[in-house]
């Protein structure tokens, strides 16, 4: 034995001497995991197996661990579970001495194999010279459908007859057959359609509008028509837009509406040829709004020699065209009026007319003047107790002087807190609006010029409660079309059908009120009161003493019912020239609900 075999032998003894000393027997020195790589499907699992050097190590305890666990999870007995597509490392850590090995696994999508490959209609007839038949899908059938492809590829034999996109749609384009094959990239699976193509395609050249230029006023609508050439065009389908700055037309289709005066292009172009197009120029005019009525502010003066006065022309509506008016006297000896400014310059009475230039609808006034003179006894005001609603619209009171022809009508208004009401002298005649500003009660003084006579009116302000909404209908006349003429005073004056619905229980009483609009000034036709709380609708001619529309000869007025819910039978309040609104406020406390407004319009014959 030569001394290099003699030392191995030393020293293996040595170990097995060393060893066999150590009560914890043979440790790890290294370990491998089998497989080390390995592609998984998804859904499917792997046992992994721990490889121990030495193969008699005591202790083959080990730990396993997945670096993501959404990708694969991994169990006490190395067995591995694939999650989701991706990558993931597993390791294996020993008990005895933390050795590690890794494998790295792939998860990988489950593979389908196709049993069954189709295509549906297996033949298909295209005819081109109809651009609703000139295409078709075809569909492709695949058993079992998981296995179906991302990606399929289509071939047309003869692409000049007819054509194929990646979602199956075949379009045709001149007579003829061609075969549409679609197969899977790999070649293996595919299926045919024999198609064939008929017909001729006539194809468009050119678009016109009709008209090509026009005007119309805003809120007016209009629609263009189309000439195709030829008129036997295969396809004519048509995309519309519009060129505008602002916003002066909306289009719908060939439907042009003028929004705003200005200019605007409609522009219609082919959907199958974008070269081919049209335009027509639109001019959108201002509406032109007639005058309805005309109302004079006062309708009776009283002014002393060479005093002035002003009187206010009310156009209605508000936006009509052309607000223009001329001023007459009758007789004119006694007063001059320019632009509404009326100054006496005899003693006497006449009558000063203001007369629309459009329509020539006029509205008079009646007007005394006086002697210079004519002093000032007493002064009260109407009315003399006021509610107003906090923040919301002004309500008016007047200062009424006696006599009724002083000469020295000036007076000043004060408020004895104009943090709750505000007053503000109006700037012709001897009113004055007010305005509550917070919850409270202020006085209003009113103070005569000559003589320092005053007079006062209290005023409350109070905020505006929210009543709820109940529906009111009518089937006699639709609501904001004209009231027939039998529910009129110049007809049979009867009230119309009203119905409503149920309100609930705790009803005290119904009233029923009709106002009639002129140039916003309000007139209570009638107030009614339900007898009967159970009633849920009133038949034509139901109510006593009712008083229908009446207006003056070609004065077309503005009529609404509306139904108030009270909590109580109290007596319901009103104020005269009240609106709807205002009776509302005044009632609030003992209302339940109130309804919408039923409007109706009526236009005087008599």
């Amino acid at each position: 034995m030569n001394s290099s075999n003699t030392l191995t032998y030393i020293l293996l003894i040595s170990t097995m001497f060393l060893q066999a000393c150590d009560p914890s027997g043979v440790h790890v020195q290294s370990i491998e995991i089998s497989p080390s790589e390995y592609s998984l499907t998804k859904g499917k699992t792997l046992s992994l197996k721990a490889i121990f050097t030495p193969s008699t190590t005591s202790n083959k305890g080990i730990n396993w661990t997945s670096s993501n666990e959404n990708v694969a999870t991994v169990d006490d007995k190395g067995v591995v579970t694939g999650i989701s597509i991706d990558e993931v490392t597993i390791t294996g850590t020993t008990v005895d001495g933390n050795k590690t090995a890794t494998a790295k696994i792939k998860v990988i999508a489950v593979i389908y194999k196709i049993d069954f490959f189709s295509l549906s209609p297996p033949q298909l007839n295209l005819d081109i010279s109809n651009k609703y038949t000139k295409t078709s899908v075809i569909s492709v059938n695949i058993t079992p459908p998981d296995a179906r492809p991302k990606v399929l590829k289509w071939v047309s034999s003869m692409p000049e007859v007819a054509s194929i996109n990646e979602q199956g749609l075949a379009t045709g384009l001149s007579a003829g057959t061609t075969t549409i094959r679609v197969s899977t990239i790999d070649e293996i699976n595919y299926a045919t359609c024999e198609v064939t193509v008929t017909g001729e395609y006539i194809p468009l050249t050119k678009i016109e509008l009709i008209p090509q230029t026009i005007t119309i006023e805003e809120r007016n609508s209009m629609t263009l028509s189309i000439k195709f050439t030829p008129e036997n065009a295969t396809d004519v389908g048509v995309n519309w837009t519009s060129i505008q700055t602002n916003r002066i037309i909306s289009l719908q289709g060939s439907t042009i509406t003028g929004q705003s005066p200005g200019q605007a292009t409609v522009v219609v172009t082919s959907i199958e040829n974008s070269d081919i197009s049209a335009t027509c120029l639109v001019t959108i005019t201002k509406k032109i709004v007639s005058v309805a009525s005309v109302n004079l502010s006062p309708t009776v003066l009283d002014i002393s020699l060479n005093q002035s006065s002003t009187l206010v022309a009310m156009i209605f509506p508000e936006d009509a065209t052309d607000k223009s008016v001329r001023w007459t006297s009758t007789p004119a000896n006694i007063v001059n009026v320019v632009d509404g400014v009326v100054t006496g310059i005899g003693v006497g009475r006449t009558t000063v007319a203001v007369i629309t230039n459009d329509g020539n609808l006029s509205s008079v006034c009646d007007v005394n003047v006086n002697p210079i003179g004519i002093k000032v006894t007493a002064v009260s005001i109407s009315p003399n107790t006021v509610t107003v609603a906090t923040d919301k619209e002004s309500s008016y009171i007047t200062a009424n002087l006696l006599p009724t022809n002083a000469s020295n009508k000036k007076v000043t208004w004060t408020s004895s807190n104009s943090t709750i009401v505000t007053v503000t002298p109006s700037q012709i005649g001897t009113s004055a609006s007010i305005q509550g500003k917070e919850d409270g009660t202020a006085i209003i003084t009113v103070t005569t010029d000559d003589g320092n006579f005053t007079a006062t009116c209290t005023v409350t302000s109070k905020t505006k409660l929210n009543i709820p909404n109940i529906q009111l209908y009518s089937n006699s006349f639709t609501s904001n079309g004209p009231i027939p003429v039998k529910f009129t005073n110049e007809g049979a004056n009867m009230s119309p059908r009203l119905s409503w619905n149920n309100p609930g229980e705790g009803i005290g009483s119904y009233v029923i009120v009709l106002i009639e609009e002129n140039a916003n000034a309000f007139n209570i036709l009638f107030t009614y009161t339900v007898p009967d709380n159970a009633t849920l609708s009133l038949d034509e001619g139901a109510i006593p003493n009712y008083v229908g529309p009446n207006p003056n000869a070609n004065q077309k007025l503005t009529y609404s019912f509306k139904l108030y819910v009270m909590k109580s039978s109290t007596t319901f309040v009103t104020t005269a020239g009240a609106s709807h609104e205002l009776l509302q406020f005044n009632n609030q406390d003992n209302l339940l609900f109130v309804s919408n407004s039923w409007v109706g319009t009526y236009t005087g014959t008599n």
